[in-house]
Order: C-alpha cells, then structure tokens, then sequence
C-alpha cells in the first residue's frame, strides 16, 4: 500500500525490525538469487545486509552460507559466527 493511500510511511523513516539469524541468512541468500531483478530499496537491503554479514563473518563462511544454511547452522548463534577481530 502506498503512502499517498495512507497505509504506508513516509520515505526515509526507519522502522526497528528484529529477525533472526537464520532469517537474515535466508533473506540474503534469497535477494542474492534474484540480485539482477531487484529495484533501487530492495538492492539498497541486499548491500547493507552483506555490510552486516561481511563484517562479522569469515569469507570462508560468506562463500559457504547456502551450505551452511541448509545444514540448518545459525551463523548468528553459534561460536563459528563469532565476529572477526
């Protein structure tokens, strides 16, 4: 629903949204499958959350997380997804 219709918010408010690390997992591997169709907001997601993931996580997790997401690991929750110092 759009904001002229009054069931959406205005552009550039944020909103707080809470998911879980197998969440933000599938979330990403799904916006990377459809990267090439993405409009403007929804590319602007996919970069944070590699931001987010990036930083936290090995490149050897990143190049493993579909395996890894359907071994049902939560990178999020586990010691091997610590944050790299």
């Amino acid at each position: 629903m759009s904001a002229e219709r009054g069931g959406g918010m205005p552009q550039g408010m944020l909103v707080p949204v809470e998911l879980g690390g197998r969440e933000i997992m599938s979330l990403y591997l799904y916006l990377r499958r459809e990267e090439s169709s993405l409009d403007g907001p929804l590319l602007s997601l996919l970069n944070r959350l590699e931001e987010l993931m990036f930083s936290r996580f090995s490149i050897d997790q990143m190049e493993r997380i579909a395996e890894l997401y359907d071994g049902g690991v939560d990178l999020f929750s586990t010691d091997d997804g610590a944050s790299r110092s």
